[in-house]
């Protein structure tokens, strides 16, 4: 009996040794970088924010550059009137 426990045992601690291998890799290599470890939901809700705030940023200057031709527009050349306004000779309409 003991025996088979020691097979089961010997059999786990190889499963997790092998599936957890390519995870203690990588955090040796993040910290062999001097880098700092997020998880990848931190990662990825970051990303989500950049992306969003990139997107916001690019509307937001659209927005000024329409304004801004609408101001010259609103601010050009001013035109005389379309039909000249004769006023009579004697002062008085």
């Amino acid at each position: 009996m003991t025996e088979r426990l020691a097979k089961d045992a010997k059999a786990i601690r190889q499963t997790l040794t092998c599936r957890d291998w390519p995870a203690a890799q990588g955090a040796l290599t993040a910290t062999g970088a001097e880098e700092e470890v997020v998880p990848a939901s931190d990662y990825r809700a970051l990303h989500n924010q950049i992306r969003e705030l990139q997107r916001l940023l690019g509307q937001k200057t659209l927005e000024g550059e329409i304004l801004k031709e609408a101001l010259e527009v609103a601010n050009g050349p001013k035109k005389g009137p379309l039909r000249s306004v004769s006023v009579p000779q004697g002062g008085s309409r």
